[in-house]
This record gives structure tokens, C-alpha cells and sequence, in this order.
């Protein structure tokens, strides 16, 4: 009898364990998926309150490191493309060139010189991260929805332009209703239909960073495209001195693959910020002004001053600082805060608009 209670005993405490093993895989199992899940966020809910878990549901984003970082899903990969660009002549350089130049130079104005270059290469790395996977300036969706109780339909009135008055008498603001979005977008704001959001101040989609370029991280693309213009003069410089140094060339041909890569990699990001000068000198967006000229394509056409206007600030010079160097503003959608209410209808996808009449 004796043995037989101790059988039981035994068996009871090895189901026990064996549930007490089960229980902890299963936690460690939903803790490795839930880390997973906050490393990339696909478009799959995995019941967190953070809203970057929520925006997958109504965007094209995918987000990184809880919502911190994001790119766009379904598209290529050309901003890995233009990293892996900036970094290997960066490679090439630290490997075979810095250390000749470093510890030859006469003086410190070349080890300045080398300074000096490996900051703008950390401000070019910075700079394309925070323009690239930073808030464009999203704007919250499915703010305007009068029809809600009636299977979400939008009023015909909805589909005019709203006109406001501008300090100039001449032009006039016009605000347009999104019906994708169903908000009534703030001026100068255009939907995105790569990143299906709308974004303040849009100045266009980049697929060559998988972001948009709106008011928040427009800043972040004019100094991406400044310090890699200086980068690659300096890059070359640098190489020049290192084949200079050298009695023949065929003893410094990375120094001549490198001035030849980035001699041809600086006329790209130079013509682009050379173009954006001039742009933004006539207080346009890149939307603004393909939809005045009614082409996708800019080359060939000549930018004009619109001195009509709503947003011309009189001179080219204020039109410049005033876009280039005009306030982020507040962040609409943070991804990274937690969910105030659990039905909150700015973060659910609504059926397609259609308008209040039968069809």
C-alpha cells in the first residue's frame, strides 16, 4: 500500500514538473515573440498598446525597435543600396589610404583634413537614417467621418475644395478632403499612396531612402544631401594627395578607384540639391511644382517664382530659409506612445468611400 502511494506521489510530482517545464517554454516562447515582434513589426497584432503595433493595420509601414525606425513594405530595397554606397568607399579608404596619409603627413593640417572627413561621413550615415526612417509628418487618419453611423459614408459636400483667405489677396488656400484617409487635409498636405498616409507639407516620396520627404525630416534630406556632397569632395581630395605621395599610380589604384567613384558619385546629390535650392527659392514643393507644370517628370521644365502665391515670402532668400529651415512641428502619430482608448478609430481600416447616395 505503501508503495503504491508512493508511485502516486512520484507520478503526480513528475506531471507537475513536467507542467511546470511546459508552462515556462511557453512563456520564454511568447517573450522570444513578443522581442521578435518589437524588433520588426510586420502587419500582424500581437495585442500590444503601443499604436506602431496598430499603424501596420492602416499604412504601408513596417516599424523597427518598437516602432523607432520604419521603411515602407512592398517596395525595393534602394535605400540599402544607397548605405551600402556610402559605406565601402568609406571602407576602402579607412583600410588602405587613412593609415599612409596619417602617419606621413607633415603637419596636422592633413590629419585635420582626415577629421574633418570622417565627421561628415558620420553626419551623411546620420542624417540618411533620421530622413529615411523618421516621421515625415503623418497625419492621423479617419479624423473626419461625419457618416459614421451610417456605414461610413462620406456627404457630397465632402467631395469640394474647401477655399480660405491668404494674406495675399490675390491667392487663396484650397483644402481638399482625403478619401482614403478621411480627414481634411491641412494645406500644402498630399497622400502618399507608396506609405498610404498623408504627410504635412509633402514635398515628395524618395524611393531611393523608402520614405516620404514631408515637414518633419525635410531638413534631414537637405543635410543628408549637403554633407554627402562634402564627403565625396573631401574623399577625392584626400585620395589626390594619397596618389600625389606616390612615384607611380599603379601604387595607389584604390586612391584612383575612389576619386574616379566619388568624382561620378557627387553629380547625383549635387544636381538634387541644387535643384531643391532653386525649388524651395520659389517657395514650392516638389508636389506643388509637378502638379503646376502637369508632368511627373521635372527635367526640361524651368522653375518659376509664382508670385500669386499664398505661401511667397517676397523674396527668394526668405522663400529658401522659410522651407528648408521651417519648424518640424509637433509628431501627430507616435508610434512609440501606447494607445489611449482600445477602440480608437484613427488606427482601424475603414470600408472605401462612397457617398451618401444609394448605389
Amino acid at each position: 500500500m505503501s508503495d503504491f502511494i508512493m508511485k502516486d506521489t512520484d507520478q503526480q510530482m513528475s506531471d507537475k514538473c513536467i507542467n511546470e517545464n511546459t508552462a515556462w517554454q511557453h512563456k520564454l516562447l511568447n517573450s522570444a515573440n513578443k522581442f521578435l515582434h518589437w524588433v520588426i513589426t510586420l502587419d500582424t497584432y500581437d495585442g500590444s498598446e503601443k499604436i506602431y503595433t496598430h499603424m501596420t493595420e492602416t499604412s504601408n509601414y513596417v516599424f523597427f525597435f518598437g516602432g523607432t525606425l520604419r521603411t515602407v513594405t512592398k517596395s525595393r530595397l534602394y535605400s540599402v543600396f544607397v548605405f551600402c554606397s556610402l559605406i565601402v568607399p568609406l571602407a576602402l579608404f579607412s583600410i588602405f589610404e587613412c593609415r599612409h596619409l596619417w602617419y606621413h603627413s607633415h603637419g596636422l593640417h592633413l590629419r585635420t583634413l582626415i577629421i574633418v572627413f570622417y565627421y561628415f561621413n558620420l553626419l551623411t550615415a546620420s542624417s540618411f537614417f533620421r530622413a529615411a526612417c523618421s516621421d515625415p509628418g503623418v497625419v492621423s487618419r479617419n479624423v473626419h467621418m461625419p457618416g459614421m453611423a451610417i456605414a461610413y459614408q462620406i456627404p457630397r459636400e465632402y467631395y469640394n475644395h474647401v477655399i480660405l483667405p491668404s494674406e495675399n489677396q490675390s491667392a487663396v488656400i484650397t483644402m481638399k478632403y482625403c478619401q482614403t484617409c478621411r480627414i481634411w487635409r491641412p494645406p500644402r498636405s498630399s497622400h502618399c499612396p507608396v506609405c498610404d498616409v498623408c504627410v504635412l507639407t509633402h514635398d515628395h516620396h524618395c524611393i531611393w531612402l523608402g520614405n516620404c520627404i514631408g515637414q518633419r525630416n525635410y531638413r534631414f534630406f537637405i543635410a543628408f544631401l549637403i554633407s554627402s556632397i562634402i564627403a565625396c569632395l573631401l574623399q577625392v581630395a584626400l585620395s589626390a594627395i594619397r596618389l600625389s605621395n606616390v612615384t607611380h599610380p599603379s601604387k595607389a589604384p584604390v586612391s584612383i578607384l575612389l576619386i574616379c567613384y566619388c568624382g561620378l558619385g557627387v553629380q547625383y546629390p549635387l544636381i538634387l540639391f541644387l535643384y531643391h535650392i532653386f525649388l524651395t527659392g520659389t517657395q514650392q514643393t516638389t508636389h506643388e511644382y509637378l502638379r503646376s507644370i502637369g508632368s511627373k517628370n521635372p527635367i526640361f521644365h524651368k522653375i518659376t517664382r509664382d508670385r500669386n502665391s499664398p505661401y511667397d515670402r517676397g523674396s527668394f532668400f526668405k522663400n529658401l530659409i522659410h522651407l528648408m529651415f521651417q519648424e518640424r512641428g509637433w509628431i501627430l502619430v507616435d508610434p512609440t506612445k501606447r494607445q489611449r482608448y482600445p477602440r480608437d478609430v484613427r488606427f482601424q481600416r475603414i470600408p472605401e468611400a462612397h457617398t451618401m447616395e444609394n448605389i
